[in-house]
């Protein structure tokens, strides 16, 4: 399986023989003028919970209240009906998932000039640069290895690796539907193997299908390290470097 992905041509792996990997909630606050590869809801997920109002008083009438999360979006609705002091409602809930992995974004091989140009427009003129990746599964194996260096170069000795590879899914709407349901009893080991697989990392919003994205995710973690920075330069061997041929 082949992939397509661009760069700025002083960045390109055949120049610098090294990739750059970014923590995920990088591209949360990436430069405005890079609409392309900026999504401010990275790894958005979420998990349905019970919450509860209450008032003082019994009021006189009916009353709605619209609770907004820490996010500044609504989480949920409150209705208390008339005499009711205390009332509890569906709530979902916005949560980090940690760690955060590292990845690497390439796209579907373009199967037309149209494709290509498209996608070239949309990330602009930075990106004067673009490659076919020959053997995606191949790069996976290749990307481990050069992250696995860039461990031992730091005498990170005790360290857990976690990867993913694959394709992108894309949900309509602006948030995804929840994980879990934390208030029925959903079982937290299964909410638990679901974090583990990264599957937040591989979610985006349907305004992006158009990317085709393939991704490469690694979770690293490490009692010698309080935390790894957000941004990573790891070397590639030559086998790696011939696996992108300029296009």
């Amino acid at each position: 399986m082949q992939l397509y992905r661009g760069w700025n041509s002083c960045y390109a792996p055949e120049r610098t023989g090294r990739i750059r990997l970014c923590k995920a909630t990088f591209y949360r606050d990436v430069d405005p003028s890079l609409p392309a590869i900026r999504d401010e809801q990275e790894g958005e997920t979420r998990v349905q919970a019970q919450g509860s109002v209450e008032r003082e008083g019994p009021a006189l009438s009916d009353t709605t209240l619209t609770v907004v999360g820490d996010d500044g979006r609504v989480s949920g609705v409150a209705h208390l009906g008339r005499g009711q002091t205390r009332a509890t409602f569906a709530q979902n809930l916005h949560v980090e998932v940690r760690p955060v992995p590292y990845i690497f974004c390439a796209s579907r091989r373009p199967s037309s000039p149209d494709e290509v140009a498209a996608m070239k427009q949309a990330l602009g003129d930075e990106y004067d640069a673009w490659y076919t990746i020959k053997d995606a599964h191949a790069l996976g194996r290749e990307l481990e290895k050069a992250i696995k260096g860039w461990l031992f170069d730091n005498r990170v000795t005790q360290h857990e690796l976690r990867s993913r590879h694959g394709w992108v899914s894309y949900y309509e709407g602006e948030i995804p539907a929840p994980v879990a349901d934390i208030t029925s009893g959903r079982s937290a080991i299964d909410l638990g193997r679901y974090l583990e697989s990264m599957e937040p990392w591989f979610n985006k919003r349907s305004k992006y299908s158009h990317e085709f994205e393939y991704r490469y995710a690694f979770a690293l973690e490490s009692p010698q390290w309080h935390a790894f920075p957000d941004r990573i330069c790891v070397d590639l061997t030559m086998a790696a470097i011939a696996l992108f041929e300029r296009a």
